[in-house]
């Protein structure tokens, strides 16, 4: 990643399993010193007659995980790579050094070993430009159009780019390193990791029977720690018609991988990456930290700035960012196979989909700032009737009113505080939350109570303000997800609150119905009965799906526990 603002090492010479990498012309190695808001919904169950109901396509019930297959991950061979590319012996990988060429060779040889074809002019795996500098290029070429199943004949000459930087800081300088200099900085986590990760990607899809209907290039780029270098001088001279760039994967410094949770970014360039992101964030589920801002501090923001949408995902800095003590020691690999194994499903995911993700225009415009405010947003509730109640000790048939709201439908009926409430509806006062029943009741309403010590029961219609409610939630529906909605207020006493849902959930599945657009959302709610006990919802949380069941209808004991 571009620089922002332990012990010395030993400057050992290059064994034999290394030299072979080395350029022919350098045969001895050199000692070198030198990254919208609509109006707050309620989540709405009224005039459902006048909804039609949604159609048998729109009934079927996908699984939660998206559907991919599993990929076989190594974890040694993920060891084997960042330990020879952040090893002393290539001197931090510096762009145009003896040790930068070294790492290069490698690559290319793994490479050719996995099968991969060339990527670059003249059927070679190099990108010359520069300084001495190398970008390599790889292909997995997609499935030919009668293995594809499908009469569209262009997918195969779509790509989807895949990219990670494989140069270092060399020794470091006053320019690129929190010091201290003189010292080989390796960069295992910056980007011996990301670089390992795209190897195992080639080599696992590369082994599968089934090729992706869209090519793969993997791109490993030179001179990014001078300033995005490669990757500008790829998007300035691409190997393919940037036209038929659909999608780009970043991978910068991803070996580090923390209970906090992986910090994602790009996550809002095209419609629906978040759903394709968390469907296949399972096995296990990781913590997903979304970032709105779309930085130049890495490979990604060429791709951006030419309109390609992208992902980025990466495990953050750290102490070791940029200096001596980025070692392959402190790797986390488990952390790194789980990642290789989502990031092989996106991959997947991506490569094989019907129609190309279109870049989202709005992205450009979108940033944390925005997102800070949309969190901030909770909108408010409408008093339905006005009043709190309580239910006296022993008394299980009523409520007692403690509070009447001015101006509120209950003040207009004349409700007072200390009346005792025994029906409201035709609904039951001694088994269901009188929070429920206000929030689900058509209006109006007839209501029966006493006035103490009067026992004489007396019985008023009450108009209701808003609609009837399923949940008692306020929702925002996002423009780049559609179909889904994200809580930002949770009403006390409420369905939702008892079944311990939060602000910032996002909703994805209602009953095994997946909507697809906002309109498919309330269509879905439209098919829920009345007197319906029961919903099943699947919500994200911090990027990972569970699935909640919800008692519409839950009884007083709940207040109790």
């Amino acid at each position: 990643m571009t620089f922002e603002l332990h012990p010395k090492k030993r400057h050992q010479r290059l064994n034999d399993s290394l030299l072979r990498y080395l350029p022919a012309k350098v045969a001895l190695p050199l000692t070198i010193i030198f990254a919208l808001v609509p109006a707050s919904l309620s989540f709405q169950n009224a005039n459902l007659d006048a909804v039609e109901s949604i159609s048998k396509a729109e009934s079927e019930t996908p699984e939660i995980w998206a559907d991919a297959p599993r990929f076989e991950i190594d974890e040694d061979d993920l060891k084997r790579h960042i330990n020879f590319l952040a090893s002393d012996s290539i001197e931090g990988r510096e762009a145009g050094s003896p040790g930068g060429q070294a790492a290069a060779a490698y690559i290319v040889s793994e490479l050719q070993k996995y099968g991969l074809e060339p990527g670059a002019a003249s059927q070679d795996f190099y990108q010359e430009f520069g300084n001495g500098y190398r970008n390599i290029l790889a292909v997995i070429p997609g499935a030919e159009p009668d293995q594809q199943q499908t009469t569209d004949t262009s997918r195969e000459e779509e790509f989807i780019v895949i990219g990670s930087h494989y140069d270092h800081v060399g020794y470091g300088n006053s320019k690129n390193s929190l010091g201290p200099l003189g010292q080989i900085h390796n960069g295992a986590d910056d980007n011996a990791s990301g670089t390992a990760m795209l190897l195992e990607l080639a080599q696992s899809i590369m082994n599968r029977k089934e090729k992706p209907t869209r090519s793969i290039l993997f791109a490993f780029w030179d001179a990014e720690e001078r300033g995005l270098v490669g990757s500008r001088h790829w998007v300035a001279n691409p190997t393919c018609g940037l036209e038929q760039v659909k999608f780009y994967f970043n991978y910068d410094m991803v070996g580090r991988l923390k209970d906090e949770g992986l910090e994602v970014y790009g996550i809002r360039t095209a419609f629906g990456i978040q759903k394709q992101l968390v469907r296949n964030n399972h096995s296990p589920s990781l913590r997903l930290l979304y970032n709105w801002d779309n930085k130049g501090d890495s490979d990604h923001y060429p791709f951006y700035k030419k309109r390609i949408p992208y992902l980025m995902l990466h495990t953050g800095k750290h102490e070791d960012y940029h200096r001596p003590s980025d070692d392959a020691q402190l790797i986390n690999y488990e952390g790194l196979v789980n990642l290789t194994q989502l990031s092989a499903r996106l991959l997947w995911d991506e490569s094989n989909r019907s129609a190309p993700s279109q870049f989202r225009q709005k992205s450009i415009s979108e940033s944390e700032f925005v997102r800070s405010g949309i969190q901030s947003r909770t909108g408010s509730f409408t008093e339905r009737l006005g009043l709190t109640v309580i239910r006296p000790e022993g008394k299980e048939d009523l409520v007692e009113v403690r509070q009447v709201y001015q101006q509120s439908p209950a003040s207009t009926a004349g409700l007072q505080t200390g009346d005792q409430i025994l029906n409201f509806g035709n609904l039951p006062i001694d088994s269901v939350i009188f929070e429920t029943l206000v929030l689900r009741v058509e209006s109006p309403v007839a209501v029966t109570y006493v006035r103490p010590p009067s026992t004489e029961r007396q019985k008023v219609m009450i108009r209701l303000s808003g609609n009837p409610q399923l949940l008692g939630v306020n929702l925002h529906f996002d423009s780049a997800e559609p179909g889904a909605a994200t809580i930002i207020r949770v009403r006390p006493n409420s369905p939702a609150h008892f079944a311990q849902l939060e602000n910032s959930d996002v909703i994805w599945s209602i009953n095994g119905h997946w909507p697809e657009k906002r309109e498919d959302f309330f269509k879905v709610l439209a098919t829920i009965p009345r007197d319906q006990k029961q919903l099943s919802l699947v919500i994200e949380r911090e990027g990972k799906l569970r699935e909640i069941n919800v008692n519409l209808w839950p009884d007083s004991d709940v207040l109790e526990n």
